[in-house]
């Protein structure tokens, strides 16, 4: 979240031209955006008392869900929306992400020793 916060409000207004300027301007909070979107997903997984998403599948599902509203269905409905099929791909990126530390995360908690201890039980 910080750093979407930072990208929104410091770096799109100090990098105005040159090699990464159209990632900035419009692509990096795409991709932040998705990784929020699905910890927000997970926060409320976890208060309706729900398995929290971590299969890639899931994880893929909602950022194709992501791209279909915001590159499909809002455009219509929104007069400054414009589809952009590179925003699929920051969605996709970010989701892959947000999947790669899921994993990281799993594989650090099954690897803790005291686990270790009561699987060999």
């Amino acid at each position: 979240m910080l750093l979407y916060l930072l990208n929104r409000f410091v770096l799109k207004r100090l990098v105005t031209e040159g090699l990464f300027y159209e990632i900035i301007q419009w692509h990096l909070n795409d991709y932040l955006g998705e990784i929020v979107f699905l910890c927000y997903v997970n926060i409320l997984m976890k208060q309706g008392g729900y398995r929290r998403v971590v299969r890639l599948p899931e994880i893929l599902f909602l950022a194709l869900l992501t791209c279909v509203t915001w590159e499909y269905i809002l455009p219509h409905f929104i007069q400054y929306s414009t589809p952009d099929v590179k925003d699929c791909f920051a969605y996709l990126l970010g989701a892959m992400t947000y999947w790669a530390i899921q994993r990281r995360k799993i594989y650090a908690e099954q690897c803790k020793p005291d686990r270790l201890e009561l699987q060999d039980r």
